[in-house]
């Protein structure tokens, strides 16, 4: 496979492979990605990966970007983005604590749903990188649309899941304890 971006040739030595990248932020997300959305597309195209995901924290920054290099390079995309559930701003420093709900929007009316929560957040927030989530709310603006995402070090899905409120993103109860239990026995939620 051969794609040309800025002039440059990129070619695959991998044949399309079945695994997707599915929590990968670029630069837009401040002190934890390094590379634009571009570079991402670029390599995953390398790699020979079908499909890859950005999912930033707390917006849909480098969307268009992300689709426009995606389009070039034939990557499918998948948006997404990882909640910061936490009270602290997530500029203030590298790796900041506080709990993470990764969320990959299934479609266009995902995407809508999830950028309107983005959106109501960061007003909520009143200051800039400090976006307030409801829970409620998410459940609400899931209706189905959404999957959310087991993988992450610092996730939600446990606790929620015990809590018995992930019902609302598509996942029984049931479901979400099995998932849960499952990132547990492999040593525990990792990103």
């Amino acid at each position: 496979m051969e794609r040309v971006l800025d002039g440059g040739m990129v070619r695959s030595s991998v044949a399309h492979s079945a695994y997707a990248e599915l929590h990968a932020h670029s630069a837009y997300s401040f002190l934890d990605g390094a590379s634009i959305p571009e570079e991402l597309v670029e390599e995953a195209a390398r790699l020979g990966l079908r499909a890859l995901a950005l999912t930033d924290h707390d917006g849909l920054y480098g969307a268009v970007r992300f689709a426009e290099a995606a389009a070039e390079f034939g990557v499918r995309t998948v948006f997404g983005a990882e909640l910061s559930l936490g009270s602290g701003a997530r500029t203030e420093a590298p790796d900041p604590p506080g709990p993470h709900l990764l969320v990959l929007a299934r479609g266009p009316e995902g995407y809508r749903r999830l950028s309107r929560q983005l959106a109501a957040a960061h007003l909520a927030g009143g200051q800039k990188g400090k976006p307030r989530y409801a829970i409620d709310a998410l459940t609400e603006a899931a209706g189905g649309h959404w999957h959310i995402l087991t993988g992450c070090r610092k996730g939600q899905t446990e606790a929620l899941a015990t809590a018995g409120t992930l019902g609302c993103f598509g996942m029984s109860r049931r479901e979400a304890l099995w998932a849960a239990g499952q990132a547990s026995r492999r040593g525990g939620p990792r990103c």
